[in-house]
């Protein structure tokens, strides 16, 4: 699992660099799997991260490239880091490959900006309320299959304070801070949570109230990721009941990119959103 998921950030950067190094050669892939004794579909496959990397190959492809000694120990250096398996590993046997991922993507992340038109991200999630969410979102789950979502939804939440910790933006619609989704106690609860993560520094949390006519977004939620390496591509990550998809192409980046710009102008500032959330409170 460690390889498939856990060291998805790694593999991408590895890939990137490989990439440059051939192209700044002068090879095209199939030049080079020539060389290696192997077709260049399989060069493209690591450089694409659909493959992991293996250390003979990648040592062979670094002294086709001619590469500095410090660029091949940057693409060593990577290779051993992705061999280093995450925390969320340990639930392998319980959470999708694609959920895996987006673990990984998220550990990795400068930025989040996610879009919630129902539910509360679980980012910013209480215990309980995730608990009674993974529970109508996995109706066929085992108990055992629960407490390990809920386990890795909370253990999740350290990117938000830890040493240079994420920086979240987040819109959610009205909806989300009123269906009932478990009980009152546990709602009031959660909405104390989001005010509570909305005095932190590095969380801007906007709601889109139902009187400021239809969202910018009527589709499925999203979240669109940046990383701390400038190379590694922006990713929109979108979760729905067919299946999770991620969006790399600039294009698809960019559209997302405006649509958020556009549900952040309509939604309430950050403060008002506050007095906004505590004004349901009194009302419920």
């Amino acid at each position: 699992m460690a390889d498939d998921e856990g060291s998805m950030i790694r593999r991408r950067r590895i890939g990137i660099l490989l990439r440059s190094y051939r192209e700044a050669a002068g090879l095209t892939t199939a030049q080079v799997g020539k060389e290696l004794d192997c077709s260049g579909a399989k060069i493209s496959r690591v450089e694409t991260a659909k493959s992991p990397a293996q250390r003979r190959d990648v040592r062979d492809m670094l002294d086709l490239y001619a590469v500095s000694d410090e660029q091949r120990q940057e693409v060593m250096d990577l290779l051993r880091d992705a061999k280093t398996p995450g925390w969320w590993d340990q639930f392998s046997d319980r959470l999708p490959k694609k959920y895996s991922t987006f673990i990984g993507f998220e550990a990795d992340a400068a930025v989040c900006r996610t879009f919630e038109p129902l539910v509360v991200p679980g980012l910013l999630q209480t215990e309980e309320y995730a608990r009674a969410t993974i529970r109508k979102t996995l109706p066929d789950a085992t108990p055992e299959d629960v407490d390990a979502r809920v386990e890795v939804r909370m253990a999740r939440q350290q990117v938000l304070t830890k040493d240079d910790p994420l920086s979240l933006r987040v819109v959610i619609d009205e909806s989300a801070l009123r269906r009932q989704v478990t009980t009152p106690q546990a709602m009031r609860a959660q909405r104390r949570r989001l005010i509570e993560a909305a005095a932190m520094p590095n969380v801007r949390l906007q709601v889109h109230p139902f009187d400021r006519g239809p969202l910018a977004c009527t589709t499925s939620p999203f979240v669109l990721i940046e990383f701390r390496e400038p190379t590694d591509p922006k990713t929109v990550y979108i979760e729905n009941a067919a299946g999770d998809l991620y969006l790399e192409k600039p294009g698809q980046v960019a559209r997302y990119k405006l649509v958020f710009e556009e549900l952040t102008a309509d939604a309430l500032g950050a403060d008002a959103t506050v007095e906004f959330i505590k004004k349901i409170d009194t009302e419920t």
